[in-house]
Formats: C-alpha cells, sequence, structure tokens
C-alpha cells in the first residue's frame, strides 16, 4: 500500500525498518538491547507469547522513535514531503509530537490474511505449519495493539480486508484527513 500510495503522491517512501537496520548498525548493542531482541534470539516465536512479542515490538519501536521523530522534522521544517511505511510507528509515540502537517493512518489485516501472507513471503525462513501459526498471532496482536492505540489518540485505522477495496479506501480516508 505504501508503494502504492508514494506512486500516486510521487512522493519518497522511507521504510521504517531500513531506519531500524541503519541504527543497529551504530548503536552500542549493551546500551540499547531492546533494539536487537529479535535478531539476538531468531527462536523469539518459541520462546515467546504473543502479548510479550508485542510488548518487546514496542520496545524496538522506542528505541527508532528519536531518530523518525527526528526524520519527520526535518522532512516537515524543509516542506518535504515523504511516506514513512512500518510497524515501528506506533500511535502513542506518534501522537506525542506536533502533527499539524503528518497525516497518518493504521491498516489493521486478519489473523487469516497474516498468516497466508507470512507464508507467501517466507521472511527469510520456513514459516509453515506452526510458525506461521504463532508469527500470524503475534501479528495480529500487534496490530489490535496498534488499533487500540490509534483509536484512542484518534487516528485513522483502516481493515485491509477486502483487499480489492483497500487502494481506494486509504485513498478516500488520506483526502479526508486535514492538511
Amino acid at each position: 500500500m505504501a508503494r502504492q500510495l508514494a506512486l500516486y503522491y510521487q512522493t519518497p517512501l522511507t521504510e521504517v525498518d531500513d531506519i531500524r537496520i541503519a541504527v543497529q548498525q551504530i548503536v552500542d548493542k549493551e546500551k540499547h538491547p531492546d533494539l536487537f531482541y529479535f535478531l539476538e534470539h531468531p527462536d523469539y516465536l518459541r520462546i515467546n507469547d504473543a502479548d510479550h512479542l508485542v510488548l518487546r515490538l514496542i520496545k524496538v519501536a522506542k528505541e527508532i522513535w528519536p531518530a523518525l521523530n527526528e526524520l519527520m522534522t526535518k522532512h516537515i521544517i524543509c516542506n518535504e514531503h515523504v511516506i514513512f511505511e512500518g510497524d515501528g510507528i506506533v500511535p502513542e509515540l506518534l501522537a506525542q509530537r506536533d502533527l499539524h502537517a503528518v497525516r497518518s493512518l493504521f491498516l489493521v489485516d486478519t489473523k487469516e490474511h497474516l498468516h497466508v501472507r507470512d507464508v507467501q513471503r517466507n521472511r527469510g525462513k520456513n514459516y509453515t505449519g506452526e510458525d506461521a501459526d504463532l508469527q500470524a498471532e503475534f501479528s495480529s496482536r500487534f496490530g489490535a495493539e496498534l488499533e487500540k492505540q490509534a483509536i484512542y489518540h484518534q487516528f485513522s485505522v483502516v481493515k485491509t480486508q477486502p483487499l480489492e477495496t483497500l487502494y481506494d479506501r486509504v485513498l478516500h480516508i488520506l483526502r479526508e484527513l486535514p492538511k
């Protein structure tokens, strides 16, 4: 969706995962252990329940928030449009900043669709059977947390299903948001 919006608006796309990867290259693991949890524990799906993993992913978002927030500020000051995409954007963090020049929405997917998508993407591993089930549970719980936070902070939430109408629904919402 983010790539389609970047094409539609003819604006750059920045994936928050890329920011995380860059930050991981320059910070001290000892001082920022939360940022490295998923790298240091490749078996994270099997050693944690989904709710604990949600908290872990939010801790990762909190670690990269200063860099992401600074990039947002830079783009606003320079009047440079950009789309930021990724699960590192957490509503409770986003709500802390001045949002006068920021339009945002959060996509929420079903557990079943997340399962299918993760198996198709393979995510660098063989996500089939139990692993795919665990990943889908984790992803759907994280989505539910983002949805809860987004509603609390009055951000737009869009259900991805039906997928065939998602693009049009997202464009409609973005057009309706204050500029």
